[in-house]
């Protein structure tokens, strides 16, 4: 039953940014900062729609943000009439109708834009959220797994044979930080693209601008040069891996090979460079489903 206390609301930019960051860390096993939020508005590209709204309740004489939905255009692979739409609400507050009436929220807002497709991504683990879409009308289409590795358990002496391999094929791997070249940012820009171009998805990527991309690496605090390595021949870039520090963990981003340069174990490699950094003690990826509908049966 809704909690009759509940009030959904615009989201007050940046008072609203503490809860909401406290409860994505709830959520999403990933620790984010009223900081982080500020950075992700920030960096927002003003041609694509975006609002948000909170759920609020009384508890005594205070009033708590519980939840939050966000709606707006999918940047990740934009098409007229496609929107994505995102909803959480605390753990502790959860089977108390808040979820369902943010949703209401976010359908009441978007209806007037006649969408003709929604996407939502949650995590297949969620089975009040994956419920909750369901009822709805959504449908899974596309399923990213999760993966854990402990890197002091790899036996790196089993893959000794990939340098010697590498390195007969005039191949190298530096991390970033160690390459001196005025054009690095655009090169890791133009190899990232490609590679992220080339990855089955499912959905036709859009691309980043270059501007707006180097803005959004050169201002986020988890990526770390010293932690993205590439592979270079002669003076090509062939391929990349990275990783992401979030407190107690490590997540391995983008790890790539072009399509010329695979089946010599370069990805194998990038990701031993990964696991073999000093500073790494756990590494793994979120699994997340996502799931798309069409409006009419999303209500």
């Amino acid at each position: 039953m809704t909690d009759s206390h509940l009030e959904i609301r615009p989201i007050r930019i940046p008072d609203d940014y503490p809860a909401l960051a406290e409860i994505a860390t709830r959520i999403y096993d990933w620790h984010t900062t009223p900081e982080d939020l500020e950075r992700e508005e920030r960096n927002r590209e003003p041609q694509y729609h975006h609002a948000e709204y909170v759920a609020e309740i009384l508890e005594g004489n205070a009033k708590r943000v519980v939840g939050a939905t966000s709606v707006g255009h999918d940047r990740f692979s934009h098409e007229d009439g496609k929107f994505r739409v995102s909803i959480m609400v605390h753990p502790d507050y959860q089977a108390r109708g808040i979820g369902a009436s943010l949703w209401e929220t976010a359908w009441n807002h978007l209806e007037a834009m006649h969408p003709k497709k929604l996407v939502n991504m949650t995590r297949s683990d969620s089975e009040r959220g994956l419920q909750m879409l369901e009822h709805r009308g959504f449908k899974q289409v596309w399923e990213r797994v999760e993966s854990r590795l402990d890197p002091r358990s790899v036996d790196f002496a089993r893959y000794a044979n990939l340098d010697a391999n590498l390195e007969a094929a005039g191949i190298r791997i530096l991390p970033l930080s160690d390459i001196v070249d005025e054009d690095r940012i655009r090169k890791l820009y133009d190899l990232d693209l490609s590679l992220l171009l080339d990855v089955p998805f499912g959905q036709a990527v859009t691309p980043e601008p270059f501007e707006v991309w180097a803005r959004n690496f050169e201002s986020d605090p988890h990526a770390d040069p010293r932690s993205i390595w590439i592979a270079i021949k002669n003076d090509e870039w062939i391929a990349m891996s990275s990783l992401e520090k979030n407190q107690e963990f490590f997540v391995i981003g983008m790890t790539g090979v072009k399509a010329a340069y695979r089946g010599l174990g370069l990805a194998k490699r990038l990701k031993l460079e990964v696991c073999d950094s000093p500073w790494t003690t756990v590494v793994w990826r979120f699994a997340r489903t996502t799931i798309t509908s069409t409006p009419r049966c999303s209500r």
